[in-house]
């Protein structure tokens, strides 16, 4: 984190237990003043950027570490986050194609559960993963 009040106040992201499947990963984040676009609201882009980070967190948990790309990142916003928020972003895998990996996310209130943003995205796996030999992992995944 930061460590300013201004700005991402906090940030810590979680490996979700085996217990609560299709949740990969969650990470709790806070927002300053300084993360605004219009007054007192956050800024859409910095909600897209943290769902970025975390699916690309919860991509890498599904795929053991195997190096891929964000192909796809779509956020829907439902309504204003206020700075000072206290969220959760939580992702969720949707399925599996091939090197595709789709994942869901939502960014809610921590405490609430108000829904703030929703988002998908689609994850690549590099052609040259496939090509090297890295034994059972390329094998189980695909």
């Amino acid at each position: 984190t930061s460590g300013s009040p201004r700005k991402i106040t906090h940030y810590e992201i979680y490996r979700s237990p085996p217990s609560s499947p299709p949740e990969i990963c969650a990470a709790r984040v806070g927002f300053g003043t300084d993360c605004n676009g219009h007054k007192s609201i956050v800024h859409g882009g910095i909600t897209s950027l943290i769902f970025d980070d975390v699916f690309g967190m919860g991509y890498f948990i599904l795929t053991k570490g195997m190096l891929g790309y964000t192909a796809y990142l779509k956020v829907d916003y439902r309504r204003p986050m206020g700075e000072r928020t206290r969220c959760v972003c939580r992702v969720f895998e949707e399925r599996r194609e091939g090197r595709k990996v789709w994942l869901r996310g939502v960014m809610e209130e921590e405490g609430t559960g108000v829904v703030f943003s929703e988002a998908e995205a689609l994850y690549v796996v590099d052609k040259r993963m496939v090509k090297m030999e890295i034994g059972k992992e390329i094998e189980e995944f695909l």
